[in-house]
């Protein structure tokens, strides 16, 4: 009986302490749920900060990958802009060569026409001198042929002059000579005196008045004939004057004329040379500037292009290394919470439902 009894109280004993174990386990599994539900709302609460982490890393990842897509877009733009510009220089510049070549295209032209005008001006002027040359020498031919006739003529007239004049002092003489055979002869015949006085008186006037006429007349045919020679050298003076004259000046004209022509060839020669250095020079600094213009917007595009790539590739490192961490973080978060709802759901079932499991109270206390 005592040891039914004893057994009893050992029985009451355990159940006593059964129960009060198990209030303190329910007690206990209360706190540790408190604390576990401490623990959750603090995991909560650190997965909400880790959900607001993460969505300030989101949010950070974003803004970083909208700011890389920005700089991006803006490096683009600068790009995009730097190459309408370049291409619009260069068009300016082409179009700028092209006025300017077409303009000495054209002042060479003109000038090329004026050079052709003068050619011409200087041909019809040279075919002008050239027949008033011609013109004047046939006029100085033909008033040379006029003097020379009218001085052959002269001569001729004075020859003919004298020629008669002393045929008719010879035939007067001859007749005074008669005349005095007649007188003398008369005289002898009637050898009157008186009469034969006065014939040779008369005989002797005449012959003087003869001889008065012929000397008169000769000295008349040699004051014409040296008029006529004097006429003629002076004439042929002035013919050889006038033909040196006209040489001269012929030759003075088609001097100028060579020298004009000489002149327009320089002029024509040195203003081509001037067009062609200055149109090579022009083509030359201009594809000098083409070249230059297209090798710094090459070496910018690739510079922009490089630095472009370089952000792009960090920002996506950056990006890559943000959301890794964030969903690591995430995971953490995730697991720890879910980790801490079992054991709270475990410990609740625990604690309502089973207070005398021995499985439960090893589970919540071991």
């Amino acid at each position: 009986m005592l040891s039914i009894k004893s057994s009893r109280y050992s029985n009451v004993d355990l159940i006593e302490e059964s129960s009060s174990r198990s209030s303190s386990s329910s007690s206990s599994s209360s706190s540790s749920s408190s604390s576990s539900s401490s623990s959750s709302s603090s995991s909560c609460s650190s997965s909400s900060s880790s959900s607001s982490s993460s969505r300030m890393s989101c949010s950070s990842s974003s803004s970083s990958s909208s700011s890389s897509s920005s700089s991006s877009s803006s490096s683009m733009v600068v790009v995009v802009v730097v190459v309408v510009v370049v291409v619009v220089v260069v068009v300016v510049v082409v179009v700028v060569v092209v006025v300017v070549v077409k303009a000495v295209v054209i002042v060479v032209v003109v000038v090329l026409v004026e050079v052709e005008v003068v050619l011409v001006v200087v041909e019809v002027v040279e075919e002008v001198l050239v027949v008033v040359a011609v013109v004047v020498a046939i006029v100085v031919v033909v008033v040379v042929v006029v003097v020379e006739v009218l001085v052959v003529v002269a001569v001729v007239v004075a020859i003919v002059v004298v020629v008669v004049v002393v045929v008719v002092v010879v035939v007067v003489v001859l007749v005074v000579e008669v005349v005095v055979v007649v007188v003398e002869v008369v005289v002898v015949v009637v050898e009157v005196e008186v009469v034969v006085v006065v014939v040779v008186v008369v005989v002797e006037v005449v012959v003087v008045v003869v001889e008065v006429v012929v000397v008169v007349v000769v000295e008349v045919v040699l004051v014409v004939v040296v008029v006529v020679v004097v006429v003629e050298v002076v004439v042929l003076v002035v013919v050889v004057v006038v033909e040196v004259v006209v040489e001269v000046v012929v030759l003075l004209l088609l001097l100028v004329v060579v020298v004009v022509k000489v002149v327009v060839v320089v002029v024509v020669v040195v203003v081509v040379v001037v067009v062609v250095v200055v149109v090579v020079v022009v083509v030359v600094v201009v594809e000098v500037v083409i070249v230059v213009v297209v090798v710094v917007v090459v070496v910018v595009v690739v510079v922009v292009e490089v630095v472009v790539v370089v952000l792009v590739e960090v920002v996506v490192v950056v990006v890559v290394v943000v959301v890794v961490v964030v969903v690591v973080v995430v995971v953490v978060v995730v697991v720890v919470v879910v980790v801490d709802y079992v054991l709270v759901v475990e410990i609740l079932f625990c604690a309502l439902k089973l207070k005398n499991n021995r499985v439960c109270r090893m589970n919540v206390y071991g």
